[in-house]
């Protein structure tokens, strides 16, 4: 067994679907199950942050996103053929009220 107890951890995650809405590379709001463990829900918050993308133009820019993180500032830049997103953790705001 890679990590002990992997399967109750995998059963939990997959009990309830979590619903969202992406609307141009933005998740503004999710639709977890009333009964969703907390733990489980920030997992899922944690990864659909991965995928959230504020990038529309051709050059460095530097926008404010809500995630799981709180509001952030995040940058874009292109490196070659590469998006490179980084996000300024130390200057987020409303960490707390990102959570609920």
């Amino acid at each position: 067994e890679l990590v002990p107890g992997h399967e109750k951890l995998r059963s939990a995650l997959e009990k309830h679907p979590l619903h969202f809405s992406f609307q141009d590379g933005i998740i503004p709001e999710i639709c977890p199950a009333e009964d969703e463990e907390t733990w489980s829900l920030n997992i899922k918050r944690g990864i659909l942050s991965v995928f959230q993308d504020s990038y529309t133009v051709n050059k460095k820019a530097t926008v404010e996103e809500i995630d799981v993180s709180g509001k952030c500032p995040s940058t874009y830049t292109v490196q070659g053929s590469l998006l490179v997103k980084s996000k300024d953790l130390n200057r987020c705001s409303l960490r707390a009220m990102a959570i609920t």
